[in-house]
């Protein structure tokens, strides 16, 4: 029972670091790409004296000014607890995907067979689906707390397109099952 629970922790850790992990050399990536279709130079010009490291400064740059960032709330937001934490309901959501999406082949020890993914459930594409939809409630969340019309309607607009795009995905995903 042990070496189950260690298993478990070990895929759950490995998600975490492969789905953060990536994500600076996503953006990089990404840059470099936007640089080169918009014809202008990309973030490899950035340089902390003689060293560029191919445009990692500019990533870690971010990453700083994102730390430091003051956390501001505007003065007419009508319920600030909610306001702060529909951000944290998208993310998780959004985090919470990757759970499911199975990193190795099975792993075999001791002739006991253990699933390579962060959480193991047979749940799978239906874990997916359940998670990517709940983004909308704090999408939503977001746009009731800001106290502004505009910004509910906004909210509102912005849930449905994500609900109609949940819609195509999940009829891709059946056709494929």
């Amino acid at each position: 029972y042990m070496s189950n629970t260690i298993i478990i922790l070990v895929n759950i850790i490995l998600a975490v670091v492969l789905a953060v992990g990536l994500t600076p050399v996503w953006v990089w990536w990404e840059r470099r790409i936007a640089g080169f279709i918009q014809d202008r130079s990309g973030p490899n010009r950035c340089n902390i004296g003689p060293m560029r490291l191919g445009g990692l400064i500019q990533a870690l740059a971010d990453m700083l000014k994102l730390v430091f960032k003051e956390d501001f709330t505007p003065a007419h937001v009508r319920h600030k607890f909610f306001f702060t934490v529909a951000p944290v309901v998208v993310f998780m959501a959004s985090f919470l995907t990757f759970a499911v999406i199975p990193y190795a082949d099975v792993l075999v020890i001791d002739g006991e067979a253990h699933t390579m993914q962060a959480i193991p459930t047979e749940l799978g594409i239906m874990w997916f689906l359940a998670f990517a939809g709940l983004s909308v409630y704090g999408i939503i969340l977001g746009g009731y707390s800001s106290g502004n019309k505009y910004g509910l309607l906004g909210s509102i607009r912005a849930s449905a397109q994500v609900i109609s795009y949940e819609a195509a995905m999940g009829l891709a995903l059946i056709s494929i099952i």
